[in-house]
């Protein structure tokens, strides 16, 4: 039987690494696989990926995300080993960081430098849309095959959260609200989420509540925010939720945001969340940037 390692630098209990266990569920009908995720330790996780890349004796790899881990796995194997690989290109992180962190120069080049590497070492590179497939092949890298993201139709559905409701006080209210990692960009001083919390304070005589899923260092700023505002007390800060407790929290949305700046790394997003916002009947409003827009 076919043999095939999984590298994935995510913890197991990521929400990424659940999506790939159900992409993998079909696969092992007919394949040996073996998954190994990431304690994101740089040392430790390296040191875990080669040990299983030479112990597995793999016929194929699929490795994801880029990062430097998974391009030293990339260069033993292209070089040594010569198995077939597959990398899963979920990001664009030489652009992402160039515009939207303040790393030095050094940093930079490193992330470019990890980036391409990875994708010129692999023999397969795995997209999310046609605009990502259409960039990439336009910056040499022709191997390109698009596999999309996809929801747990038996998970995610409309289900009745009356009860959550009324445990948290919101019933008769309009909410709206996000699923994300609330993410700090210092280069812009802008966190993810700020326009749900500048939206409140024009809404303050209206029932709307907003709600936050999710952690992240931005949170605290704009928790500053709501209470400068004077919208706190119409702001729910629900923290992180386990992924299969997701479903309640998603239809306790009555409509989701889903905003991205106009920039080629949202451009090939189409997060997880999209379409377990669709597969739970979810309102949503999102900007005209990438996938979402053309389908919503």
């Amino acid at each position: 039987m076919t043999k095939i390692l999984a590298l994935v630098y995510h913890r197991k209990n990521s929400r990424m690494a659940i999506y790939l266990e159900h992409l993998f569920k079909e696969v092992r009908k007919e394949y040996e696989v073996k998954m190994v995720y990431a304690d994101k330790n740089l040392l430790k996780d390296t040191i875990s990926f080669v040990y299983y890349l030479l112990r597995f004796n793999p016929d194929l790899i699929y490795a994801t995300p880029v990062s430097l881990p998974i391009l030293i796995i990339s260069i033993i194997n292209r070089f040594i080993l010569r198995r077939k690989s597959i990398v899963h290109h979920d990001d664009l992180l030489y652009l992402f960081h160039k515009d939207f962190s303040d790393h030095n120069q050094l940093y930079l080049w490193l992330m470019k430098f990890i980036e391409d590497r990875s994708l010129r070492c692999a023999d397969y590179i795995l997209v999310f849309n046609k605009y990502q497939k259409k960039l990439l092949e336009s910056w040499g890298y022709k191997n390109t095959y698009i596999v999309s993201h996809g929801a747990d139709l038996e998970l995610m559905k409309p289900i009745d959260i009356k009860d959550l409701r009324e445990d948290l006080g919101i019933e008769g209210s309009l909410t709206i609200g996000i699923v994300a990692y609330f993410g700090y960009a210092k280069k812009y001083d802008i966190v993810y989420g700020w326009d749900i919390v500048e939206a409140l304070r024009y809404l303050k005589d209206i029932p709307v509540k907003a709600i936050l899923i999710g952690e992240g260092e931005g949170l605290l700023r704009l928790k500053q925010k709501a209470k400068e505002y004077g919208v706190v007390d119409n702001v729910l800060f629900m923290g992180r939720v386990d992924y299969h407790e997701l479903p309640r929290y998603y239809n306790l949305l009555d409509i989701c945001l889903l905003t991205q700046p106009d920039h080629p790394a949202a451009r090939i997003r189409i997060t997880l969340k999209f379409p377990e916002y669709l597969a739970c009947g979810r309102f949503i409003i999102t900007s005209s940037v990438g996938t979402p827009a053309r389908i919503v």
